[in-house]
């Protein structure tokens, strides 16, 4: 045992000492600036002591425990004249004590990203995002309906593109394109799987009424095909939905907006009651569809205050989640050294006739101790009263209200550096 935790702790100081190698430094003190060209790299890697007392999100017998997180990261960022493009990858290295050392995993989390902005001509600017992420903890995957899933390795990607084109100089078009996968592992007689994937596309025309104002129009057309698996049989899902509104969008003062969407949501959903077998007719409703949202932001202040009423890719051939949400967002820097942060968020999220709701407290501090340096620490708060699958909604059965709570302690050693020949 002794032998044991004497290598991790090896494994531990190696990566801070490449870390270190590199001259890693924190984010908010050598992050590359916006308005500069060039091509930027940042290598970090950082160690955080974690304790949840769920490790596997199950309701009655909770399983509890510390153990050491490692997560590197690599992020490289060019601006050209024209475009721009940001690229990141990483991982997160679990490992708990020899107790529950059969949760221990290389590769807990791994993530890479990639985006892009470019304009070909003053009044045309392209955009494009994509994500890959395979985890333990599906929540990190989905994060639409705050709804939490017991551990098991689920894989989800997205990718979205599109153009803004300014036909005049108050008259502006956009149109986009949007796809998201989900894939939630294996199958088991004790647990289904399911696999999802939804596409969209949308428009608006949106006109600058005002030097700070601006309206639109907007379509999105959306269509998920879903199947919930089983070991010995597969159900199958196809549903879609349309939304026309009207968006209004202020500014009501230097760094702050104000928008506003609401129109009406046709879409393609459960019947309120379903059989245990055979197919299922789906139903036609009509349902209101609003986002509301209010956005602060200065160099080292952030907040964000939104609501949301509309629907979300549920679990395999469940289809749509009428999801309703309020999520307060907010960061600050205190004296250059000091970030403080607090993200508190409510969800309702209903399927056929049965509601789940969900919420999460999440605050966090960190200090720049050097400039290549931040110790951090924050508190994660989960909790849900149900889960909500395609199984729930024909047998709802017991609640079984879940909760977890993480803590994590870190360190980060990170450094962004110039490696083009700009002066």
């Amino acid at each position: 045992m002794r032998l044991r935790r004497a290598m991790t702790l090896r494994r531990i100081a190696l990566l801070i000492a490449l870390a270190a190698a590199m001259g890693a430094r924190p984010a908010w003190a050598q992050a590359p600036p916006e308005d500069v060209p060039g091509f930027w790299l940042t290598p970090s890697v950082r160690t955080a002591a974690v304790h949840e007392d769920n490790l596997l999100f199950t309701g009655e017998r909770r399983t509890a425990g510390t153990f050491v997180r490692i997560t590197p990261t690599f992020e490289a960022r060019y601006r050209g004249p024209l475009t721009t493009v940001d690229l990141t990858y990483g991982f997160d290295s679990e490992r708990h004590p020899d107790a529950q050392r059969l949760l221990n995993s290389t590769f807990a989390r791994q993530t890479a990203a990639g985006a892009f902005e470019s304009r070909p001509s003053p009044r045309l600017a392209l955009t494009g995002r994509a994500r890959y992420i395979t985890t333990i903890r599906p929540e990190e995957a989905v994060d639409d309906t705050g709804l939490v899933s017991e551990r098991r390795r689920t894989k989800a990607y997205s990718a979205d593109g599109g153009f803004d084109h300014d036909i005049t100089p108050r008259l502006r078009w956009h149109a986009g394109y949007a796809i998201n996968g989900e894939d939630f592992g294996e199958a088991f007689i004790s647990r289904p799987s399911a696999k999802s994937t939804l596409q969209a596309v949308s428009t608006d025309l949106g006109f600058r009424v005002a030097p700070r104002t601006m309206v639109a129009a907007v379509y999105t057309g959306r269509r998920v095909v879903g199947d919930d698996i089983r070991p010995l049989a597969t159900v199958h899902g196809e549903f879609t939905a349309h939304m026309l509104a009207a968006r209004l969008t202020r500014t009501l003062a230097p760094g702050l907006t104000a928008s506003v969407l609401a129109g009406p949501r046709y879409s393609q959903t459960l019947p309120d009651t379903l059989p245990p077998s055979g197919e299922v007719e789906l139903e036609s409703a009509l349902a209101p569809e609003v986002q509301a949202s209010l956005t602060f932001r200065r160099p080292q202040q952030r907040f964000s205050a939104a609501y949301t009423r509309s629907q979300f890719m549920g679990f395999g051939a469940a289809g749509f989640v009428d999801t309703e949400s309020f999520d307060v967002r907010a960061a600050t820097v205190v004296r250059d050294r000091l970030e403080l942060s607090a993200r508190p968020a409510i969800y309702r999220n209903t399927l056929s006739d049965v509601t789940a709701k969900a919420y999460r407290v999440e605050v966090g501090a960190g200090v720049r101790v050097m400039r290549w340096l931040t110790i951090d620490v924050s508190y994660l708060h989960r909790y849900q009263d149900r889960t909500l699958t395609l199984a729930d909604s024909v047998t709802p059965g017991p609640p079984e209200p879940r909760t977890r709570r993480s803590a994590f302690v870190g360190v980060t050693l990170r450094r962004t550096v110039r490696v083009d020949d700009h002066p």
